[in-house]
């Protein structure tokens, strides 16, 4: 992938799946994620389809488990 296609910022990732941006950012500092990071406030993640598709698995799985909690 190249340098210019991770223009997408943790707040705008986790503004399509619903969830807070501390949690993207957890996700891709836990490696669930692909993430380049430019200083520590700076989380770039990828803008392609592949990335949205397993973003998206990624917040439905824990959706579930914190449905199944309750």
């Amino acid at each position: 992938m190249l340098e210019d296609e991770y223009r997408l910022q943790a707040h705008q990732v986790a503004r399509m799946l619903g969830v807070p941006a501390r949690t993207v950012r957890r996700w891709a500092a836990n490696g669930a994620l692909p993430v380049k990071r430019k200083g520590p406030k700076l989380w770039f993640f990828p803008n392609d389809p592949a990335f949205l598709l397993q973003a998206y698995m990624l917040a439905d799985r824990q959706r579930k488990k914190v449905a199944n909690a309750l």
